[in-house]
């Protein structure tokens, strides 16, 4: 800012050189664009040639197609990005792309293009499996900061463990550094000569109700059609009651008791990629 304010007081605040992008966009370090809507970086972020920190968070983007030259700080968190396809930026010390879309194909275009990274958040992303982490990462030896929280990687038994076993180079992972006690266990697993095991190809799940609320609602329309199709059949076979008192009865009674007693409840549920999970038997 100073540097500009020195031109302003030499060329004088009528110059046209002070309206022009390509005079006014070197002088710029620090850049913070959160919540604008944006969709793209386009190529012409490359003459903010100086800029050092930028911030495009809560936005719009999908990819990161361009980023300024000499960049070393970027945070890109809740935006929609999947893939990573800019030049290769050695200055980049800092990637911040949590909660995002970036999968295993995103990860590893990231580690291709930015190798001199000093910390990365990834955190709430969609990275499965250890396999999907540890493989790009591996050759940044730099790497010292790593947050994976919030992937479903981060739920597999043994994940700190199994995550600086395999990226002996980390300093703090998740925000909590590495103590003595998981640096030795993680050294335990290497003498062990542990494998890393690829993702499996199926998963099987199993869902258990432990209190279902709210059932008598979910089932009264169905049982009352069930109910209604049963008297209907009794009527039409001469089964009907003849004394008035059994009809009244049999209008009181729950229909759902009657059309469920003795039965069970099973439900089936669609899961993000498609797939149906099927939960085990409710009794009646």
């Amino acid at each position: 800012a100073e540097e500009l304010m020195q031109f302003v007081r030499q060329l004088g605040p009528r110059s046209p050189h002070l309206s022009s992008e390509q005079f006014l966009k070197p002088f710029f370090r620090h850049l913070a664009l959160p919540g604008l809507s944006i969709r793209e970086l386009d190529d012409d972020v490359a003459r903010f040639s100086k800029l050092v920190f930028l911030d495009v968070s809560r936005n719009g983007l999908t990819s990161i197609d361009n980023l300024p030259p000499n960049l070393k700080y970027l945070k890109a968190y809740n935006n929609p990005i999947t893939q990573i396809s800019c030049k290769a930026s050695p200055s980049l010390c800092f990637l911040g792309i949590g909660f995002s879309r970036l999968a295993a194909e995103g990860l590893e275009q990231a580690t291709r293009r930015f190798k001199n990274l000093l910390s990365l958040d990834v955190s709430f992303s969609q990275l499965a499996s250890l396999q999907e982490v540890v493989l790009p990462l591996g050759p940044l030896q730099r790497l010292r900061h790593l947050c994976l929280g919030g992937n479903p990687v981060s739920l597999l038994p043994f994940y700190r463990v199994q995550v600086l076993r395999w990226l002996p180079q980390l300093h703090v992972l998740d925000g909590v550094a590495a103590g003595d006690e998981e640096q030795a266990d993680a050294q335990l697993l290497v003498a062990w000569g542990t494998p890393l095991r690829p993702r499996p190809a199926r998963v099987r799940i199993a869902i258990q109700f432990q209190r279902l609320g709210g059932a008598r609602a979910l089932l009264e329309s169905v049982a009352e059609a069930i109910v209604a199709a049963k008297r209907a059949a009794a009527a039409a076979a001469g089964e009907e009651a003849a004394e008035d008192q059994a009809a009244a009865a049999e209008q009181q009674q729950d229909a759902i008791l009657e059309a469920c007693a003795g039965g069970a409840l099973r439900l089936r549920a669609e899961l993000p990629d498609g797939a149906w999970a099927e939960t085990a038997e409710v009794p009646l």
